[in-house]
């Protein structure tokens, strides 16, 4: 029994490890990114996350939209430009066909 159950571990490792299809991730960024925080004005802010692999990834926060792209790991990063102080705003993190909005 415990030989079977090794066996099959085994070929479910080498399946997954070995097989040529693309894992699909998730849109995503760390949790240090949500709702009601405060970026720091007249400052260049970065932020980053994961995606579909090279994907485009768009970040609009008021009339500002920065484009990047995800690299081979699904990682991309996006630099905001300078804000001046304002009202409370929406940053919509977008790629493909899913999206990120924090308020």
């Amino acid at each position: 029994m415990n030989t079977k159950f090794s066996f099959l571990t085994a070929a479910l490792f080498s399946a997954v490890l070995f097989s040529d299809q693309p894992v699909k991730i998730n849109l995503s960024v760390p949790s240090l990114f949500m709702d009601n925080m405060v970026l720091q004005r007249n400052m260049k802010t970065p932020i980053w996350g994961m995606s579909e692999v090279n994907s485009t990834v768009s970040v609009k926060i008021n009339k500002a939209v920065v484009e990047t792209g995800s690299d081979s790991n699904g990682k991309w990063k996006a630099i905001l430009p300078e804000l001046e102080a304002c009202e409370p705003f929406t940053i919509l993190i977008e790629s493909d066909d899913a999206k990120i909005e924090l308020k």
